[in-house]
């Protein structure tokens, strides 16, 4: 049987926690990031966040839009990028990024209510090199994109 020294035990759990924390989960569907700062607050909803995302889901999907990322439990959904002119999903590169948008939710407790958050995004330049979300940015409130957001939450407030 091995003799440890104190340093060497003291090693041995420092590793051990550093191999048990990198084993755990880091997250689920939901991004680490919050909502762009120009997004929608939609007025506190009284209903619990699963289902508000839930109602978001479905209003998305009639609206005929790709979901990417969905996750009721988290209160989190994402659609895929598509071009508001075509109604199609897009891929890289991506050509006519004024008209290429991704809608996000966010659905957090708030007081025994739900505070939904959206937004609307377009990316202001294609850089494979850098995370999409430093090139992304709320689109203005005259563009089509934004008026599909607001068609969706609507019904919600």
């Amino acid at each position: 049987m091995p003799r440890y020294t104190s340093a060497g035990r003291r090693f041995a759990v420092g590793f051990s926690l550093v191999a048990g924390a990198g084993a755990c989960a880091t997250g689920g569907a939901r991004p680490r990031y919050g909502a762009v700062p120009e997004a929608v607050v939609v007025a506190q909803i009284i209903r619990a966040p699963t289902l508000v995302i839930g109602d978001v889901e479905a209003a998305v999907r009639r609206a005929g839009l790709s979901v990417s990322r969905y996750a009721p439990a988290e209160g989190f959904l994402e659609t895929r990028w598509f071009d508001v002119a075509t109604r199609a999903v897009t891929r890289t590169p991506y050509t006519r990024m004024d008209q290429i948008i991704r809608l996000r939710f966010f659905a957090d407790p708030d007081q025994g209510k739900t505070r939904l958050v959206a937004e609307a995004v377009q990316m202001i330049a294609w850089d494979p090199s850098l995370p999409e979300r430093d090139l992304e940015r709320m689109v203005p409130a005259t563009h089509p994109g934004r008026l599909l957001l607001d068609s969706l939450i609507a019904p919600l407030r």
